[in-house]
């Protein structure tokens, strides 16, 4: 009896996860949005689990699983750079200008919402 409801509930939380995904992909399709369908799943999972509408525990078998194995989806970026490694050697430096001027734009920005909001809170 525990085996089948281990199951259940690794088919049920595993269909949660896919929903989030098939809605998302029709959304993307119908309205032609340009954000990639698998972060707006992500999104909407986010949305309906902080809503409680979806507990924590219902996406938890299946989301252990995937976690378990997530970096394993990394390994085709590191063929692809070491594929690429004369290419990348080649333009190292436009890369890490790139991403030390996106990390200090994202830096800069999140700290300025961060002291507007916290003007607006009074302790």
């Amino acid at each position: 009896m525990s085996r089948i409801s281990t199951l259940t509930k690794l088919i049920v939380s595993l269909a949660i996860i896919l929903s989030c995904l098939m809605v998302s992909k029709a959304l993307v399709a119908l309205f032609e949005l340009t954000i990639p369908a698998s972060v707006l799943g992500l999104l909407l999972l986010f949305f309906l689990l902080n809503r409680g509408w979806i507990k924590k525990e219902q996406v938890t078998p299946s989301g252990n699983i995937l976690l378990k194995y997530f970096p394993l989806f990394f390994i085709p970026s590191g063929v692809g750079i070491v594929e690429h490694i004369v290419l990348v050697q080649a333009n190292l430096y436009l890369i890490l200008t790139a991403v030390l001027a996106a990390t200090l734009s994202t830096l800069l920005v999140v700290s300025q919402l961060a002291s507007k909001l916290k003007v607006g809170q009074r302790d």
